[in-house]
């Protein structure tokens, strides 16, 4: 809820931020990919990989290209309309929006990341335990 961080007395205040973008609005907060040891870099970047991947579109593999441009293309001109912009707005939520070819970059070094250790570390990152 970013309008948790703003006004005289705001809610809370955000120590850390985990995402593959900094957060314009909470500009100088360390990002938890910038600070965890080189073991764990790869189990952040899964976590920090749901909030671009959170809302958007998948398709199966194998699908035609001329249908991935169109999603995409569909998927772009709402992120720019103004009535989606301002229904949004009027719901206290905010529009990060990330185009496909970036996303898709994001899927791909995450499936390619994600050995059997590093769902380990995510597991105990979430639930706790030792290793």
């Amino acid at each position: 809820m970013p309008h948790w961080f703003t006004g005289d007395k705001p809610y809370a205040r955000p120590i850390i931020q985990i995402g593959h973008f900094p957060d314009p609005d909470i500009a100088g907060v360390p990002n938890l990919g910038d600070l965890v040891a080189p073991k764990y870099k790869k189990a952040v970047s899964f976590l920090a990989s749901s909030g671009p991947l959170g809302r958007g579109l998948a398709a199966p593999p194998g699908v035609e290209k001329d249908i991935v441009a169109a999603l995409r293309s569909s998927f772009d001109r709402m992120n720019a309309d103004k009535v989606y912009e301002k229904a949004l707005n009027a719901r206290k939520l905010r529009l990060m929006a990330t185009d496909g070819p970036t996303l898709q970059k994001i899927v791909e070094k995450s499936m390619n990341e994600t050995t059997p250790e590093v769902i380990k570390q995510v597991r105990q990152l979430i639930f706790g335990g030792s290793s």
